[in-house]
């Protein structure tokens, strides 16, 4: 399996994300930073999966 990383201002990003959410919803907060960690995880097994660019 291939290590997904994040760059400081990608996970700066998530950061903002979880945090606006979570104000509302921590529950959904948790749920949308699971989704996108394992999107990006999935990406990263099957690159060829995305879009070429």
């Amino acid at each position: 399996m291939v290590q997904v990383y994040f760059t400081r201002a990608a996970r700066e990003d998530l950061i903002a994300i979880w945090t606006h959410i979570a104000d509302d919803n921590p529950q959904a907060a948790d749920r949308v930073l699971d989704r996108l960690e394992e999107s990006a995880n999935r990406l990263a097994d099957n690159p060829q999966m995305g879009p070429a660019r």
